[in-house]
């Protein structure tokens, strides 16, 4: 809620996303809604909160709304009368205790605040993509991906050119991979099945032998603790080791020594002696970071939900020599087990153990999953571009303009009856389909026929947005007035001052 008083999309643990939005408006209102009930109210927003209790014309009325689905609230404070905003000892240590966590007290708060400020919708938006990022030009359009295995989601302008050195590239990671010193496994579970803690989980990784020195959360399942606390965590269980390298919340790499302060790791004298550290790296930084690990460093590597082949690999590499030393095992909690399991029919007839080829294999069953959970996307955004493209043409050949906003603009703010109303059988049969929308483009047909995909799901529930609001200036017209003159000096005319004179009028 640093950014946005809606929730907002996460790319990884405690990383929210820039400036992208939920786009669905349901999905953005739900998903706030648990937030706040989640997370509660902060001291600053229930403070706001009173303050517009009291401004109301009835406000014990809305008042008594609070109070009554809230039986351990004090007879004392069930009154409005009882509050007083000055004494700040009674709201910090009793209204904020109460209140905070109150379900009709958030529900105040996001009906007056947080919805009438951040929940707009406009009748149109004028919308882009990647697509119009990659469109056909000039000058060549070029990019750079460190894998492959998303290239049957990129617009049909560009395609992937991968260097003939560099073809074998993921054949050789799984190969180091497949290695025996890898073919290590452990189910993240306690005694009654449920999954670990993240400090049971951590006691669980030093009883590892060989030990484990490195800790790549590639699947995200230390949530519980932030990296500082969970590395001082770590180190109380290795009073042996002399410090850990972790990222802060400022994306600085940094060392905690035992019983220290952190400092930056580039500064630090551990730089050169990282033999003597534990690494830990969130889920956020499990790809694009390069440390200089011992060559015999063990890591292990978590699984979770979402976690594809071109995710599990980029993490495993963060050991740079793999295969020559270095090696990983692999943890899951139990429902990342279960599909484990699920994926590997002989391993449930046979109890067998899990190892690395298991592994891998849901990890590729997890990477198709997610090309066809995001096809809907891809064929989504093709159909919107292609039709501005239309448009484009159409305007070069006529020059409205009027025809031309028409067709790049799309509807934003719509109905209930339109997004959930159920459709008459006329109605149905006159609507067309994302489905034949896509296959009506030879180029998205082509892509769609080459993943084997036959009908497409409505992707609004899952679609993200960076919205960006243009205010309109507004003109008004001002008449100039003709600019103040001086007065001219009193005189009298020849004529006038001669006449007066002699009475005659010069001629």
């Amino acid at each position: 809620m640093s950014r946005s008083l809606l929730a907002v999309p996460y790319r990884a643990k405690d990383v929210p996303s820039l400036r992208a939005e939920f786009g669905h408006p349901d999905v953005a209102v739900v998903l706030t809604c648990l937030s706040y009930y989640n997370q509660g109210l902060t001291n600053e927003q229930l403070d706001l909160c009173f303050n517009l209790l009291f401004k109301l014309d009835n406000p014990s009325l809305e008042y008594g709304e609070w109070v009554q689905r809230d039986n351990s609230i004090p007879k004392d404070l069930r009154e409005l009368d009882a509050v007083n905003l000055k004494d700040r000892h009674q709201f910090t240590h009793r209204l904020v205790p109460i209140f905070a966590h109150n379900f009709a007290t958030v529900d105040f708060y996001l009906s007056s605040v947080v919805f009438p400020k951040e929940a707009k919708e406009f009748p149109e938006k004028l919308a882009t993509s990647g697509w119009d990022l990659a469109q056909t030009k000039p000058h060549v359009t070029t990019g750079f991906s460190g894998t492959n295995d998303n290239r049957y989601l990129l617009p049909t302008s560009i395609s992937q050119a991968d260097p003939v050195k560099q073809l074998s590239t993921n054949a050789l990671v799984l190969s180091y991979l497949l290695q025996p010193e890898n073919n290590h496994y452990i189910c993240m579970h306690g005694d009654n099945g449920t999954s670990l803690t993240t400090k049971d989980f951590l006691k669980l990784l030093v009883e590892q032998t060989p030990e484990v020195r490195v800790l790549l959360d590639v699947g995200a399942q230390m949530l519980e603790l932030q990296n500082e606390a969970l590395v001082r965590c770590w180190l109380s269980l290795r009073q042996d080791i002399e410090a850990a390298v972790y990222f802060n919340d400022r994306d600085e790499l940094v060392v905690l020594p035992q019983n220290g302060v952190p400092d930056l790791l580039s500064t630090s004298p551990f730089a050169q002696r990282l033999d003597k550290c534990i690494v830990y790296l969130d889920d956020g930084h499990t790809r694009g970071t390069d440390l200089k690990l011992p060559r015999e460093a063990r890591a292990l590597v978590t699984l979770g939900p979402k976690v594809t082949k071109d995710r599990l690999l980029q993490g495993c590499m963060r050991m740079r020599k793999l295969g020559h030393g270095q090696s990983v095992m692999f943890a899951a909690p139990p429902e990342i087990h279960a599909q484990i399991l699920n994926a590997s029919p002989n391993l449930v007839e046979n109890n067998g153990t899990i190892d690395a080829l298991d592994v891998l294999r849901w990890a590729m069953l997890q990477t198709c999953k997610d090309l066809q959970h995001h096809v809907s996307h891809w064929a989504q955004q093709g159909i919107e571009y292609a039709r501005r493209h239309e448009a484009d043409e159409q305007y070069k050949k006529n020059h409205d303009i009027a025809a031309l906003r028409k067709r790049w603009t799309t509807p934003e703010a719509r109905p209930l009856e339109e997004m959930y109303g159920v459709l008459s059988p006329e109605e149905r049969s006159h609507k067309t389909t994302l489905t034949h929308r896509a296959f009506n483009i030879p180029e998205l047909r082509k892509g769609l026929e080459l993943m084997g995909i036959q009908t497409l799901e409505d992707p609004s529930m899952d679609e993200e947005q960076e919205r960006e609001v243009t205010h309109e200036v507004e003109r008004e017209e001002q008449v100039e007035r003709p600019p103040k003159r001086n007065p001219a000096i009193h005189s009298i005319h020849p004529e006038i001052d001669s006449l007066i004179r002699n009475g005659l009028r010069d001629i």
